[in-house]
């Protein structure tokens, strides 16, 4: 596909646009070469465990247990044979359930040297599937100074992504794998042969291991000399280059405001017009408190809510005789007496 792609087609590209595709064209190409690489899993230690049991004069087998375990495994589950694990056991970890037998084992020097030896090693040197899911893994056994092979049958249990991560943010991006093995051994190969008869030479040994892999490392690919990169156009050319045309907003059709409530072409609804007519003569007697209108027999209202009869209704009271009228002002004297009314 990408050798059917030619660049000189491509005139109208920026130079930018045309080195980035070269470089993925270029990615893709290596990564399809490169083989897949093992991924690396540490043992989860708090779901690892690693039990033994013997037998016990005829009668039962007895089992024990190493509480502290810790590890390495390189995990190709395309390629299981490229597959490798390292483990580390602490002898100060192992559990009978017997708190007198656990010192005995530990510190009579008839069985282990933890001061000498303290740790159990294994560390795998082959890898021989025997299915998609099984394998047998051979690789030597170290511990109270002396090395020997033995062969773990293994079965693949799980790979993927934490089961609890949907639910439990604390699992969330783990992925982890899962494992069972078990072997057998002659404890005398390793000098372990106290109490043989009653206590059995051969020792079985089951693990149930949980792991929980590293993040995947990011890898660039390194150059590829066939493809030489295009040289750099020269500055001003890329500054003259014409940006790509983007299509502005569409224009808004302005629209008439609608006239302002309140003002003088449209009083506001519920409110009187403060305008006069221009045919009301107020007079210069008029200060606000009166209104004269044409006819003088029009009652109008008065600043104090009254309606006062007009200048020529009959027992009409001229303005100025409202000063003594009865009220707060009733004993204020009368200073400006009303002129007598001629009856008509």
């Amino acid at each position: 596909m990408f050798q059917e792609l030619k660049f000189e087609t491509l005139p109208t590209l920026s130079y930018a646009v045309r080195t980035t595709v070269r470089w993925v064209a270029a990615a893709a190409l290596l990564l399809a070469a490169v083989p897949a690489l093992a991924d690396t899993y540490d043992i989860d230690g708090e779901h690892t465990e690693v039990r033994f049991t013997w037998d016990h004069l005829g009668i039962s087998r007895q089992s024990g247990r190493f509480t502290d375990v810790s590890g390495v495994l390189e995990f190709d589950p395309v390629k299981l044979e490229a597959s490798r694990i390292a483990a580390t056991i602490p002898l100060a970890s192992i559990q009978t359930g017997v708190k007198k037998l656990d010192e005995v084992l530990l510190r009579s020097g008839e069985w282990f040297s933890p001061d000498t030896f303290p740790e159990i090693r294994f560390e795998s040197t082959s890898v021989e599937p025997t299915s998609d899911k099984t394998a047998n893994v051979s690789g030597l056994l170290t511990f109270n100074g002396v090395s020997k092979p033995v062969v773990l049958e293994v079965v693949w249990r799980f790979a993927g992504d934490h089961p609890l991560a949907a639910i439990n943010p604390t699992f969330a991006g783990q992925y982890v794998a899962g494992f069972s093995a078990a072997t057998q051994i002659r404890r005398s190969d390793w000098g372990l042969s106290r109490t043989i008869p009653y206590i059995s030479d051969e020792i079985r040994i089951s693990i149930e291991t949980e792991l929980v892999r590293r993040p995947l490392p990011v890898e660039v690919p390194p150059a590829d000399p066939t493809l030489a990169a295009e040289p750099m156009p020269p500055t001003d050319a890329i500054a003259n280059e014409a940006p790509p045309s983007v299509p502005g907003p569409a224009p808004v059709r302005a629209e008439p405001l609608p006239p302002v409530l309140g003002s003088e072409t449209e009083p506001f609804a519920g409110e009187p017009s403060t305008e006069r007519p221009a045919s009301v003569d107020t007079g210069p007697a008029d200060n606000g408190e009166f209104l004269a209108a044409p006819g003088g027999a029009q009652a109008v209202p008065s600043a104090i809510g009254e309606e006062v009869p007009g200048p020529d209704a009959p027992d009409a009271v001229a303005p100025d005789t409202l000063v003594g009228a009865p009220g707060k002002d009733a004993d204020l004297p009368n200073t400006n007496p009303a002129p007598a009314v001629e009856p008509r």
